[in-house]
């Protein structure tokens, strides 16, 4: 395994933990997904669906409530960052952390398949 591919495990394994310690809000009854993720300082993130110029993905509908399985992604996020480093002896490494929510069975969007990941 190269220094990077380590560097990067051992980030995406401590974001994981991180992830597993923070305050889950209470489940929307339309999607199944929490309503929000809430950090230590008090930060809270809800699902980003509905702006089509800052969300990866967006509600097919963005006219209608989101609402699972009728009007909602198969997978979303909740934060999404990047940063492109540089490898000394390689060319760049693109290091990706987010927290992410989908289904077990993605694409097929299914109630009680509800995943959420980071």
């Amino acid at each position: 395994m190269s220094a990077a591919a380590g560097a990067l495990l051992l980030i995406s394994t401590s974001v994981s933990t991180q992830v597993a310690n923070r305050v889950v809000g209470p489940t929307d009854p339309r999607t199944g997904f929490p309503v929000g993720l809430i950090d230590e300082r008090g930060t809270s993130l809800a699902p980003c669906v509905d702006d089509i110029l800052l969300c990866p993905s967006t509600l097919p509908d963005l006219g209608l409530p989101p609402d699972v399985p009728g009007n909602f992604p198969d997978e979303f996020f909740y934060s999404l960052a990047s940063a492109d480093l540089n490898v000394p002896g390689s060319s760049v490494a693109t290091l990706v952390v987010a927290v992410e929510g989908s289904f077990v069975n993605a694409p097929l969007v299914e109630a009680g398949q509800q995943t959420l990941f980071g």
